[in-house]
């Protein structure tokens, strides 16, 4: 019986060391997979700010075209009331007196009521 006894022994032992060799392999796979989790996330982190990077900068250029084209829009829209406040001011005989105080009066006017801009455009 010493003999099985003994064979038990190295049994148990080499049933131990698979296991604690397993548990081994195990942690490492767990390590690797953390690592490589971790690498993905960071390179995600990356990818999200320089999409975001790039987005703000797309914003920020239609932006500058939008109040460029708003501005430009504005100045054309003034030009042309100059122009027809010219003709106006030609077909009444007015004078450059008369035409300031008219103005004057319409943004006086203007100013009161807000501005509205629910009149007809000619």
């Amino acid at each position: 019986m010493p003999q099985r006894q003994d064979d038990s022994n190295l049994d148990a032992t080499a049933a131990i060391n698979q296991v604690l060799a397993a548990e081994r392999d195990a942690n490492q796979a767990i390590a690797e997979a953390e690592r490589a989790g971790a690498e993905r996330l960071e390179a995600a982190r990356q990818r999200a700010a320089r999409i975001l990077r790039h987005a703000d900068s797309r914003i920020t250029l239609i932006h500058q075209r939008c109040s460029q084209g708003m501005a430009h829009a504005i100045d054309k829209q003034i030009l042309e009331h100059h122009r027809r406040l010219a003709e106006l001011s030609q077909r009444l005989d007015l004078d450059d007196t008369h035409v300031d105080t008219i103005v004057a009066e319409l943004a006086a006017a203007l100013s009161a009521t807000g501005g509205d801009r629910n009149h007809d455009a000619d």
